[in-house]
């Protein structure tokens, strides 16, 4: 796989991802893994949105 691959995306929620990645066939070059073993459905805090009054507003071209 080079830079220039594009993977198609698939449906769902991802859980538990290993990603190889092989430069040649055997031993994988590089693998990525990630697992979200619980989920925990908490309130909002309101506060982690608000922009602090310290910080300018820039309008972008």
């Amino acid at each position: 796989m080079d830079f220039l691959t594009i993977l198609k995306p698939i449906s769902g929620s991802s859980i538990k991802i290993n990603f190889l990645v092989f430069e040649e066939p055997g031993n994988p070059r590089t693998t990525i893994g990630f697992e979200i073993p619980e989920l925990y459905a908490e309130p909002v805090k309101p506060g982690y949105f608000v922009i602090p009054e310290i910080y300018k507003r820039i309008e972008n071209e």
